[in-house]
């Protein structure tokens, strides 16, 4: 699948909104309709790329025992603080409760809100790596230990 990025602000008509990238598939938002799109800001992207060998072998090994993936990553020159990788083998979808069997990795630190990522997402931020790479240069290291930017607040 052809996997593409677009740079957007948000949250929309907000008197100071963040600039965030968005993963697109086939050119389109992520996800079916009335799920939520792919789209991160700043310090999400910085976690993400400070992760990337964790994202390459979860992609590789198309999800296997993902508890082997858990793993600390200390501060790098995406993001200077450590970084959390927990692997699960299922996860539960929020707006209904229903149980998905397919794994996952979840990354956290204390600047940013966590984030969960497939298979199929591990996928499509490899697909885009440099996008991503270049998104995070353009815009530039975020205070570290400062409040969470909007798209923290707001969770995408």
């Amino acid at each position: 699948m052809p996997y593409s990025t677009q740079i957007t602000t948000y949250p929309p008509n907000h008197p100071n909104p963040s600039r965030v990238i968005e993963i697109l598939i086939d050119g389109q938002p992520w996800g079916q309709p009335g799920d939520a799109n792919f789209r991160f800001g700043n310090r999400i992207c910085r976690m993400l790329l400070s992760c990337k060998p964790i994202l390459k072998t979860f992609l590789e090994t198309e999800g296997a025992n993902p508890e082997q993936h858990n793993k600390t990553f200390q501060g790098n020159q995406w993001l200077p603080v450590s970084i959390s990788v927990e692997g699960f083998s299922k996860f539960e979808r929020q707006h209904n409760g229903e149980e998905i069997n397919r794994p996952y990795l979840k990354f956290s630190c204390n600047e940013s809100t966590p984030i969960g990522i497939g298979w199929k997402k591990a996928e499509g931020l490899i697909a885009v790596w440099g996008q991503l790479e270049a998104f995070a240069t353009e815009v530039g290291m975020p205070p570290i230990g400062a409040p969470a930017n909007i798209q923290d607040i707001f969770g995408v």
